[in-house]
């Protein structure tokens, strides 16, 4: 079975008398490009800390448009964050955020933050991805947002 449109779709096997039951399916549009929406650059002032949102938008081109609920990967790749205590820092105190678009297949609401009492780097780097549902990379992801810190 393949599914040409994204939609609802119906199956039931049969053999001879015999039938199975309906089962419904949801088929996906597929997640084609996932697209930087805003500045890639950012900067956060002194006696700021929190960062302007790190837009982004996933969208597919059959049928073209944006992508609602699906799933949008922020990752902090710079400073070195393995060690202790971070420096920046994602909402909920994350180094790794999974955020849902929204109906307009934007993510307007990630944003990096300083954290108190700790010297902030020059910059950090903050790397995006999305997966398709089989799990293949979606074009676009790797992008990266770089926001500085005065």
């Amino acid at each position: 079975m393949t599914a040409l449109f994204p939609g609802t779709a119906r199956v039931q096997a049969t053999v001879g008398s015999l039938a199975s039951g309906l089962i419904t399916l949801t088929v996906l549009a597929p997640a084609d490009t996932l697209i930087i929406a805003g500045d890639s650059v950012l900067t956060v002032l002194s006696g700021e800390t929190v960062s302007a949102a790190m837009l982004v938008r996933l969208e597919s081109f059959h049928p073209a448009g944006p992508l609602a609920s699906r799933p949008v990967i922020y990752t902090i790749t710079s400073p070195d964050l393995t060690g202790l205590p971070h420096t920046v820092e994602l909402p909920g105190a994350a180094l790794v955020d999974t955020v849902s678009t929204e109906t307009d297949g934007q993510v307007s609401t990630e944003t990096l933050s300083r954290v108190t009492g700790v010297t902030a780097p020059d910059s950090a780097i903050v790397e995006v991805s999305a997966f398709r549902t089989h799990g293949a990379v979606v074009p676009g992801s790797g992008q990266r947002f770089i926001i500085h810190f005065q």
